[in-house]
């Protein structure tokens, strides 16, 4: 999931404008999600007319703060990107955003689901993966965003939050 407030334009420009591509080259391997009013959109569906409303109503109305909220992430780790292992696992990856153009976020979702399909290639851990690239890449400064360790959120997986959100929006 991409988390950005209004003020994140440049992370809002790229999921409105390279929606397509995160589609393309998140492949068969993940789900990329956007929560709405009306629930969950996934990329990959009417991404070139649906997706960018989507994202603007997601962001306009502030939905991500309600998964902010959820999983103790802060205001001040705007924008990012939480990377889940498995919908009903609450490990996790934090990836900041700040700062970044759009072609500088596209870069970064390139190298990170290069490493991911990678790693489901090989029949590895795709977190673990990330993670250990993440600290190779801290002697080069090759990334421009900062890449979390492994956490976990204690009794919190995406699947119950999705399941707490749909049943409010259902009342």
């Amino acid at each position: 999931m991409l988390l950005a407030l209004p003020a994140d334009e440049e992370v809002i420009c790229y999921q409105k404008e390279f929606g397509k591509e995160l589609h393309l080259i998140t492949g068969e391997h993940c789900l990329v999600i956007t929560l709405t009013g009306l629930g969950f959109m996934r990329y990959g569906s009417d991404d070139d007319e649906v997706m960018p409303l989507a994202v603007e109503e997601s962001t306009s109305n502030g939905y991500c703060l309600k998964i902010a909220d959820l999983f103790n992430i802060q205001f001040s780790q705007f924008p990012c990107l939480i990377l889940f292992r498995d919908i009903r696992s609450p490990d996790h990856i934090l990836i900041s955003l700040k700062g970044l153009s759009k072609e500088e976020v596209a870069e970064e979702m390139r190298e990170l689901f290069s490493v991911i399909k990678q790693a489901v290639k090989e029949g590895k851990d795709p977190l673990k993966a990330v993670e250990s690239y993440s600290k190779r890449q801290e002697f080069t400064d090759k990334t421009k965003a900062t890449w979390s360790g492994i956490q976990t959120f204690v009794g919190k997986t995406l699947e119950k939050v999705m399941q707490v959100l749909i049943e409010a929006n259902l009342k």
